[in-house]
This record gives C-alpha cells, sequence and structure tokens, in this order.
C-alpha cells in the first residue's frame, strides 16, 4: 500500500503558523490576567494545530513555533510555569502527531493525549508547588486540600448571610408565618452547602480526571477540524476517523451506570457509592462525545427527527425549573444513547467479520 503524502508541497504553511501565534498570545494574556479558563481551552486547540503543523510543515517551521510559542508563555506572564504548561502541550502534540503517522484509532489517540495532558500538567504543578516550599507528602497534601475547601465553605456562608440579610422586609414575614425565622434560613442553607462542597470533595479524582479528558477530546476535535479546513482528510487514519469504544467498554459502562443508578438512591456519600460515582466520571466523557454524534444524527434522520427535537426541548425547559436533577438526566440519557449505539455498531461489526471468515 502506497504511503500518504502528508507533506504537500502547495500547501502554505503561513496560515497555520499565524493562527498558532495568535492562540498563543491570546492563551498567554487570559491565563496571566484573565479567565483562565479561555486561556488553557485555546492550549488544547494549539495542541492540535500544533500537530498538523508537524505532519503538514517543515521541521524549521515547527521548530520555530514552538520557540515563538514558548517565549511568548514566558514573556507575557514572567512566569515559568506557564511555559512549562506549554512544552507539555507541545509534547502532547508530538504524542499525538506520532499516533496519526501510525494510523491509531480516534480513540486511542483521544487516550494518549489524556495521559500526556494530565500527567504533564500534574507534574508541572507538582513541580513549582514544591518549589515553592510545600510539602509533596500525601498527608500535607490532603490537609491542604481540606483547608481550601474549608476556606470555600466560609466564603460560601458568608454569601449566604448576606443574601438573606438583603432580602426584602415582605419576603422574611412571608417565611415567618410559615414558622421559619432568618437564622433558621440560613442554618438550613448553610447546612445544604457544605453537604454540596463536601460531596465535590469526594468526587475530585474522578471530576480532574474526567476535566483532563475532555481537554483531550477538545484538542483532537481542533485537529481534525483544522485537517478539515485545511483540505487534507487523507492525513486520517481511518476514512471515518470517530470515537469508537470497544466492546468490554461498552459492557462495562452500562454495569457501571446501572450500579451507579441504583447507588444514587440510596446514600451518596457512603464509600461505595463514592467510588462507583468516581469510577463512572471517568468512563463518562467517551460515552457523552458518542451520545452527542448520535444525537446529531437522530437529527438527521427524517424518522426520528421530531421526537428528538420534543425530547431536547423539554429537557431545556425542565433545567430551568430542576437544572441540578435536569442535568444529570441529560447526561445519563445520552451516554446511554452513546453506549447502545456503540455497542449495537460493534455487535453489527463483529457479525459481518464473522460472514467474512
Amino acid at each position: 500500500m502506497e504511503e500518504v503524502q502528508t507533506k504537500p508541497t502547495q500547501l502554505r504553511p503561513l496560515w497555520l503558523t499565524v493562527a498558532f501565534c495568535i492562540m498563543s498570545i491570546i492563551a498567554a494574556v487570559d491565563i496571566s490576567f484573565g479567565s483562565v479558563i479561555l486561556g488553557h481551552a485555546l492550549m488544547m486547540a494549539m495542541l492540535g494545530l500544533y500537530a498538523v503543523i508537524l505532519m503538514t510543515c517543515e521541521r524549521y517551521v515547527a521548530v520555530l513555533n514552538a520557540v515563538g510559542a514558548l517565549a511568548v508563555f514566558y514573556f507575557t506572564s514572567g512566569d515559568l510555569s506557564l511555559a512549562a504548561f506549554g512544552a507539555v502541550v507541545l509534547i502532547s502534540a508530538i504524542i499525538l502527531f506520532a499516533g496519526i503517522r501510525k494510523r491509531c484509532a480516534k480513540t486511542a489517540a483521544v487516550l494518549a493525549v489524556s495521559i500526556s495532558v494530565t500527567v504533564g500538567y500534574l507534574a508541572v504543578m507538582a513541580i513549582f508547588y514544591a518549589a515553592e516550599g510545600n510539602s509533596l507528602a500525601l498527608s500535607d497534601l490532603f490537609t491542604q486540600l481540606n483547608g481550601f475547601f474549608d476556606v470555600l465553605k466560609a466564603n460560601f456562608a458568608d454569601a449566604i448571610r448576606t443574601m438573606f440579610s438583603s432580602l426584602p422586609e415582605e419576603t422574611v414575614k412571608v417565611y415567618e408565618n410559615y414558622g421559619y425565622t432568618m437564622d433558621d434560613l440560613i442554618a438550613v442553607s448553610i447546612v445544604g452547602m457544605e453537604y454540596y462542597v463536601d460531596y465535590v470533595q469526594v468526587l475530585l479524582p474522578g471530576l480532574v480526571i474526567a476535566l483532563f479528558e475532555f481537554m483531550a477530546f477538545f484538542a483532537v476535535f481542533s485537529f481534525a477540524t483544522t485537517v478539515r479546513v485545511s483540505h487534507l482528510e487523507a492525513i486520517f487514519p481511518e476514512p471515518r476517523w470517530v470515537i469508537y469504544p470497544t466492546q468490554v467498554s461498552c459492557i462495562v459502562y452500562t454495569i457501571t451506570l446501572s450500579v451507579y443508578v441504583i447507588a444514587s438512591f440510596f446514600s451518596a456519600t457512603s464509600s461505595f457509592s463514592i467510588i462507583v460515582t468516581n469510577f463512572w466520571l471517568v468512563l463518562m466523557p467517551t460515552m457523552l462525545i458518542c451520545g452527542f454524534r448520535s444525537l446529531s444524527a437522530r437529527l438527521k434522520h427524517p424518522r426520528f427527527r421530531r421526537q428528538t427535537i420534543i425530547i431536547i426541548v423539554l429537557f431545556v425547559i425542565g433545567f430551568f425549573f430542576l437544572a441540578d436533577a435536569v442535568l444529570e438526566l441529560a447526561i445519563l440519557t445520552l451516554t446511554f444513547i452513546g453506549v447502545q449505539d456503540a455497542s449495537a455498531s460493534r455487535a453489527l461489526e463483529s457479525r459481518i467479520n464473522r460472514r467474512g471468515e
């Protein structure tokens, strides 16, 4: 089989370089002086874009882009840690580039980027945290983490007290007519807030891993989008390069989802429920992406379009009344649809392979 030409001479690397430089400047400014969220999202977009640069441009162009981005990160903030995060992004882009050259599946590419970004980001944070004289011992880290959440709860409690103290007198009288004093309302609200903060704290491992997975998905999406915009679809390892979990992954997720739903009817803070929920959070992003793809396919299909639109509208309306419950239900529904479609596709593929043999 002839090797696909991935360095067409007609491709002008100028617009890729310009886009890469603009994103690096905006990312550096946002992380240093802005929301931080946009900056790190742009860094993931840079990861995908740099992988395309590695595959389509001369090596000196790739080197100049990398050096330029690291210089922008450092001199914009004067902080070496931002340049270190940039180095993690560039290394992850090289890993993505290597995987694409070996014709890896999209699911494998996302997994590789997710691992490299997670390990790289955590390593950079650990190095600079220790460089400030802090201890990396687990006991000290847990103490610092507990202290952070204690401060967070105290700040939320102050905000709740301020909110209730600013209520109109008429509203206060309505609550008093039902037998609730202002102190009762404040106490109940603070207890509920502390419960949710404690719940988020115990789910932190799963939430962090899921966050890095979504970052990896966005990086690979940036790569795929850049390839399509550049009309270089021959770079893709497969004609239909999509997230495609294995049958084993589908079975494991189905079991985990079932246990998670059953456990949610009992104590959500028991050790078993916490472990199951963290495991579900780790597996959820892949199936959620599959669910969005299945939803898009249903919206395009004349037979399923109307009922799909009705269900979406009902979810949107419900979100304004019970945001937390409806959001969780929407995620569960999408992941269930995604895993069912992926499982059905894998089963059909297996039957076709058996017939071919």
